[in-house]
């Protein structure tokens, strides 16, 4: 219905206002100031929205405007002062706190003003001016992290004590990865100031990058009890337990922030991944569809979606993401997961040409981006395969050590089939499915590859540091599997220090495996031979020339579990899987589908379906396109 009226246009103006649709509020509010130029509180609510937007420079104008037609009102005055204070004009707030004193009639009114002004020319004593804060922001957020500490280190010289350049380049430290020195920074700016929350949230965000999860959630709960809404830390203690296994306190903590910031888009897109590792796919759909509202052009959140939904050509979703693809507005960093999604939605709609050319497109962006030469690895492997033999021989026995925890090694080529077979195995009560912990890598691949003296002490050392953390995962069961896949590569460290763990090594079709890795939208660094055809079968290649090694040496340490007659048998191939890992069997793992436990990996929705076959014909589609690629394996 068209508003007729300013007295109804200010009404809705106000309704989006509340509501928190400050661009919808924005536009009806610049409707009506076309039309009445002096009205007071369109002029005195677009400067409020002026200043939340951080513009305290636009907010100005505006502000006078309300002033000069209400100059008795309170409302208008504080705004203004606050934007002048914003702006660093410290001379021109007094003076308007006097103006608005004598204008009011009421000196109570600015008190609290008067008191955070008082403390803001104190810090410009201490601090750098405004504007040169507001550079360096501007430079961080351009991600030009060595100019911001060359410039924060030249003001630092004639501002030594100033908690907000520490802070700083803290925050330019940890955009290059160096966050115990950014921590170290952000440490000197608490000193200075203790209480600010923004230094102990982003404190806390660097020590989760070193995996200092504990500390991290002191820093987070911290900020909180300075600034109880304050919604960034919720955020973060969100992420902190979800990627603990705690996803019933992480939504806890997301909900918290959501409640506080409905508009915190980062936030409900971290809950719908939640609640869609968690199976409710239903939920995350809605989260993520929110998430959306808020941010149109937030790629990720259309590849999220991807993944769930079955997409028919009249898809309102697909059509946004085909309009996006046109546009120039997307940001660089979210346009292959766009990429990602178009390709599943054309992959769905039987247009395989368009699927393979944006699955391509993706793959081609992240491989851009990434420091990758499949030469690498294949030199790693070589040394991997020269250290087996000195390996071997300071193998442990299994009387000399405890079993107080005993691990399931479930190893392969990433997408071969190693989360269902763990969703299979953790689905028997006595084994907890801890997924895809880096524990083997973190502490054996320096002795797999030769640059840390082996021998019987580093050997112990490896298992006492792996069982330590592993500990960590889950008490109460006697079994704890780890599925990382690449851990075929640290088989005979994996024999040699854990002469009781079960292994089970899995296999599936060649060309579906490789395809499934092309096709799968991977952020680890660690499967950057994913973007690429040719590096996939280059990998798959020296995969295989490995795994056979480690077969014909470890043939009755380890049990082989082929995906694809596992699909076809399910009933007979699980019962020989949990012989073969030696459990008790238990009725349970015939049904790894009703299995309640949260999962990580890209296959979640699929260990949530009955065991079914035919899933490695489904490279055949893209067969006219991808030529000869696959010829080879």
């Amino acid at each position: 219905m068209e508003i007729q009226s300013l007295e109804d246009m200010m009404k809705a103006a106000i309704t989006a206002h509340q509501s928190n649709e400050l661009s919808e509020a924005e536009g009806i509010y610049e409707k009506v100031l076309k039309m009445a130029p002096d009205h007071a509180d369109a002029n005195r609510l677009m400067g409020f929205v002026c200043l939340n937007k951080g513009d305290a420079e636009q907010a100005l104008p505006f502000l006078t405007a309300a002033i000069k037609k209400q100059p008795s009102a309170p409302s208008p005055w504080k705004l203004y002062i606050k934007a002048l204070t914003n702006l660093g004009q410290y001379d021109n707030a007094k003076r308007a706190i006097d103006d608005g004193k004598k204008a009011v009639g009421n000196g109570q009114t600015f008190l609290s003003l008067e008191k955070h002004l008082d403390k803001k020319k104190s810090e410009q004593r201490v601090n750098p001016p405004l504007k040169k804060i507001e550079n360096l922001v501007t430079l961080i957020r351009n991600k030009q992290f060595d100019e911001v500490l060359t410039l924060a280190g030249e003001l630092a010289k004639a501002y030594p004590n100033s908690w907000r350049l520490h802070g700083i380049q803290g925050t330019a430290y940890a955009g290059l990865k160096r966050n115990e020195t950014a921590i170290e920074q952000y440490e000197q700016a608490l000193k200075l100031n203790a209480d600010s929350p923004h230094i102990l949230n982003k404190k806390g965000s660097a020590l989760r990058e070193i995996n200092k999860t504990e500390e991290a959630v002191n820093c987070w709960t911290r900020a909180i009890e300075i600034k109880p809404n304050f919604a960034p830390a919720y955020m973060n203690l969100g992420r902190a337990f979800r990627n603990e296994g705690d996803t019933e306190t992480a939504l806890k903590h997301l909900q918290k922030a959501v409640d506080i910031r409905p508009n915190f888009a980062q936030a409900h897109v971290l809950i719908g991944k939640i609640l869609k590792e968690n199976g409710d796919n239903v939920s995350a759909i809605e989260s993520l569809n929110t998430a959306l509202v808020i941010n149109p052009e937030k790629g990720e959140v259309h590849r999220m979606l991807s993944t769930i939904v079955k997409y028919t050509p009249d898809d309102k979703q697909f059509n946004q993401m085909k309009d996006l693809a046109e546009s120039k507005e997307i940001e660089p960093e979210s346009k292959h997961h766009l990429m990602f999604g178009l390709a599943k939605a054309y992959e769905d709609t039987g247009e395989y040409e368009k699927s393979f050319h944006y699955y391509l497109a993706g793959n081609k962006i992240q491989k851009d981006q990434k420091e990758f030469k499949i030469e690498h690895e294949e030199e790693d492997f070589l040394l991997i395969k020269r250290s087996q033999p000195i390996i071997d021989s300071f193998a442990l026995k299994i009387a000399d050590v405890s079993q107080s925890i005993v691990p399931i090694f479930i190893v392969g080529m990433p997408r071969s089939g190693t989360s269902l077979i763990e969703q299979i195995v953790c689905s028997h009560s006595e084994v907890f499915g801890a997924g895809e912990l880096s524990h083997v890598v973190n502490h054996g691949l320096d002795l797999c590859l030769g640059k840390k003296q082996i021998d019987q002490s580093s050997i112990l050392n490896f298992r006492e540091n792996y069982l330590a953390t592993l500990k960590l995962e889950a008490t109460g069961y006697k079994f704890i599997s780890d599925k990382m896949p690449h851990n075929f590569r640290f088989l005979p460290l994996i024999c040699a220090a854990f002469p009781e763990a079960r292994i089970v090594n899995v296999k599936r079709d060649a060309k579906a495996t490789c395809w499934s890795n092309f096709k799968q939208h991977f952020p680890a660094k660690g499967l950057a031979y994913s973007h690429n055809l040719d590096d996939i079968v280059r990998y798959f290649k020296i995969y295989k020339d490995l795994i056979q090694a480690w077969e014909a040496k470890y043939s009755a340490r380890v049990y082989t579990c082929d995906y694809d007659q596992l699909t076809s048998d399910p009933e007979a191939e699980t019962i020989k899987l949990i012989n073969g890992i030696k459990l008790d069997w238990q009725a349970s793992c015939l049904s790894p589908h009703e299995n309640p436990r949260t999962v990580f990996t890209a296959s979640q929705q699929q260990v949530r379906e009955e065991i079914y076959s035919g899933s490695s014909k489904g490279w055949e589609k893209f067969k006219p396109y991808l030529r000869d690629t696959f010829e080879d394996l």
